[in-house]
């Protein structure tokens, strides 16, 4: 009797917590500013074409002629799972000037697996999306709109437009 109310309450609150994550993730994608992206129901293999893609699976969005948004593509979050932590790597480098490409800048602890955010481009990180802090899992749920996961300074467009675009990144990942 003992154990079966045990059992009882453990499924309650497994359920209660379904229901607030479905809740959230409906509040989420109310938000969402990147119109083309539906949340989890988005397709992978259908990369937005206002972005640039490097082999290491992190795109770039360019805001202005100084400042780019960096993510994950969907490609590797099947490999991730959800993403439950997502990291600075070891000393600050925000403001940092000149991070090197291919720097590993950001860790991604997920539930299937870890994923290094290698830096796509040579310049400073500005800041860090402070929404992951709390809620990480948005880069699950929203991996082109409100899970970026950093903000690029003083770079050089050009090496941006050296990039691989939304159709070339496509065939690449088609070819993994």
């Amino acid at each position: 009797m003992k154990n079966s109310k045990k059992l009882i309450t453990a499924l309650l609150s497994i359920t209660f917590a379904l229901i607030l994550f479905a809740c959230s993730e409906n509040s989420i994608q109310d938000k969402t500013t990147d119109k083309e992206i539906k949340g989890p129901d988005y397709t992978p293999g259908l990369y937005p074409p206002d972005r640039y893609y490097t082999e290491d699976h992190v795109w770039v969005k360019l805001e202005s002629e100084n400042i780019a948004i960096v993510g994950i593509t969907t490609f590797p979050l099947s490999s991730i799972g959800i993403v439950t932590s997502a990291n600075m790597i070891s000393e600050p480098i925000v403001g940092k000037t000149g991070i090197p490409t291919k720097k590993r800048v950001v860790e991604l602890i997920g539930t299937l697996s870890n994923f290094d955010v290698l830096m796509p481009i040579f310049g400073d990180i500005d800041i860090m999306n402070p929404e992951l802090e709390l809620n990480p899992g948005l880069i699950n749920q929203s991996p082109y709109g409100l899970g970026w996961i950093l903000r690029i300074t003083n770079f050089n467009i050009l090496e941006v437009q050296n990039l691989m675009n939304a159709n070339d990144y496509a065939s690449y990942v088609a070819g993994l």
